[in-house]
């Protein structure tokens, strides 16, 4: 990651598209351009033709340890395609494993030692509001100063 000592987790709600139930054929959740929100996963070189990274996330419930991609798909920016976006994939398994549902909020949080831990947000009335320390993002992320 690019600043482990970074004080603040990233929330997403999860969409209907985000759990595959619409028969879309995406890879993986769609990460906003936002500069806070992408410096919480490793840089990729906009130089390379669709650059990933592994990023290993410990889903501290359960103790189990997924690892995901963290992938540019850079077509557009590159004259060779029609994709300039940033995604999450390898999630289906995680996100069956923690029982997600549409409303959701999957959450992810540095620890103290740099390591990024997952959990999920179960959607009640008061999951929807967290605090003044929130900054609401596009595309149902927030951030969360801690």
């Amino acid at each position: 990651m690019n600043s482990p000592s970074a004080e603040y987790s990233i929330r997403k709600v999860l969409s209907a598209n985000d759990l595959g139930l619409t028969g879309s054929h995406q890879a993986g959740i769609l990460i906003p351009k936002q500069s806070r929100i992408l410096s919480f996963f490793p840089h990729l070189s906009d130089l390379d033709e669709n650059p990933s990274r592994e990023v290993s996330v410990l889903h501290a419930e359960t103790g189990t340890r997924w690892i995901l991609r963290f992938v540019y798909y850079n077509s557009k920016p590159r004259e060779v395609g029609t994709r300039n976006e940033y995604r999450l994939t390898r999630m289906m398994a995680l996100l069956g494993a923690m029982d997600a549902r549409v409303g959701d909020a999957l959450v992810f949080k540095r620890s103290s030692i740099g390591e990024v831990n997952v959990s999920i947000d179960r959607h009640t009335e008061s999951s929807s509001e967290i605090s003044s320390r929130k900054v609401v993002l596009r595309g149902g992320w927030t951030l969360i100063d801690d």
